[in-house]
């Protein structure tokens, strides 16, 4: 057994006000809210935050390459990183301890990324216990394959598509998780633009529009001077 953890739904991964308890698995999802997903395709549900958590717990993490996989996942609610953000990562820029990394995106531009406790638990028992028996010795990238190399992008999407609940869910599904739920829980929309690299606040206000959307309409409904 690599990792028997003792790290439970009591840590939250968003650091948000609710903690989703350790549940077992369930056949249903529960839904956040609705996504416009890239190219104008139909839309599709955002997974709420405790079918993700299930989602994540039950990856098995008793081998080199399980343990690999659960800190993806981690990583990728946690920060809400790109694909190619996370497969570009090295060693040198992931420090669990202070639990931030400095990620070059788009239009190469610089943007310090925040994880939390449990992330950083998953990383560092990644890097410690599995790491060293899939990587090369001087292979610079933090996640590699179990070629010993770094992981591919097309790597990566096998990876989300063997632990997905649902076959739609993708990295990007995972991204916007991380900002569909930072929002429900507070968070502001210039802080959600600095966290996920956008250039323009627009970008982030289309991205989120259909949770904005659910809000106004839960507005609509509720406030009195608003009802018909």
């Amino acid at each position: 057994m690599l990792c028997t953890g003792g790290v439970t739904r009591s840590t939250t991964r968003l650091d948000c006000p609710d903690h989703a308890p350790h549940a077992p698995r369930e056949k249903h999802f529960r839904f956040s809210s609705l996504c416009q997903v890239r190219g104008g395709a139909p839309m599709r549900f955002i997974p709420d935050q405790e079918t993700i958590n299930r989602m994540i717990d039950a990856i098995k993490t008793n081998t080199p390459l399980g343990l690999r996989d659960r800190a993806i996942f981690e990583l990728l609610y946690a920060t809400g990183l790109r694909a190619a953000e996370l497969v570009s990562l090295d060693q040198a820029q992931v420090n669990p301890f202070h639990r931030q990394l400095t990620i070059i995106g788009k239009g190469n531009r610089q943007r310090p990324v925040f994880f939390g406790h449990l992330a950083a638990v998953w990383m560092q028992q990644y890097r410690t216990t599995a790491r060293p028996q899939l990587a090369d010795l001087n292979e610079p990238a933090f996640f590699v394959s179990s070629r010993r190399r770094r992981l591919s992008i097309r790597g990566l999407r096998q990876i989300i598509k063997r632990h997905a609940t649902d076959p739609w869910i993708s990295t990007h599904t995972l991204r916007h998780c991380f900002a569909t739920h930072l929002l429900e829980n507070g968070a502001s929309l210039r802080h959600i633009q600095e966290l996920l690299g956008h250039s323009d606040l627009k970008t982030t206000a289309i991205y989120l529009n259909p949770t904005i959307q659910q809000i106004k309409a839960a507005y609509l409904r509720a406030h009195p001077l608003c009802r018909p």
